[in-house]
């Protein structure tokens, strides 16, 4: 192998360490970095707007973050409840202080699993905002094993490796009390 491809191999398997590097850390970020999703409600008087125990999108976080809002021409008075995973919502289970105005926000960090049921004092419209990672962190998780799986082949010694010299070996030495003449192949000389 040439000089210029040894150096084209040193090259390309940098490039393919530092692309690995770059999705490691791009799916780190992904993994964890939440993504809101809002969903609107009317609700009416005297009723409760019950969310779902599992987002679509969170399949690897175990908490998720919730923001429910309102805008009202009057003030009004917004409750939540943990209803659990059986979905038995009580007085009991009251997630957060309730929070009144005509306009606001209410947060809290849910389970997952868990449903919520939310209680606003008159008919409103409500908006919740989900912050969720990206489809659970899995395209994280993705980027992840690709940027480790890129960045171990970059780092590899890859098939160019070096090889030593051969060592030179000298030629056999002929037996001890033979004639030079018998290690040629030819018998000795008969002495007179």
């Amino acid at each position: 192998m040439g000089n210029n491809t040894k150096l084209t191999v040193r090259r390309m398997r940098k490039g393919i360490l530092v692309v690995g590097v770059v999705l490691l850390i791009l799916g780190a970020v992904l993994w964890y970095l939440p993504i809101s999703t809002t969903q609107s409600q009317a609700v009416p008087n005297g009723d409760a707007w019950t969310i779902g125990a599992n987002p679509p999108l969170a399949l690897l976080t175990p908490t998720i973050p919730y923001t429910v809002t309102w805008n009202s021409a009057s003030g009004l008075n917004v409750s939540v409840y943990d209803c659990g995973s059986s979905g038995s919502c009580t007085s009991s289970s009251l997630v957060n202080p309730v929070a009144t105005g005509n306009g606001g926000s209410l947060s809290w960090s849910g389970t997952k699993g868990d449903s919520y049921a939310i209680v606003p004092s008159r008919a409103t419209t409500l908006n919740l905002g989900i912050g969720e990672p990206i489809a659970g962190g899995l395209l994280g998780l993705l980027l992840v094993v690709v940027g480790i799986i890129l960045a171990l082949v970059g780092a590899a010694s890859g098939g160019s490796k070096m090889r030593p010299a051969p060592v030179p070996v000298p030629p056999p030495m002929p037996p001890q009390g033979t004639s030079e003449s018998a290690a040629d192949g030819n018998p000795p000389a008969s002495s007179p």
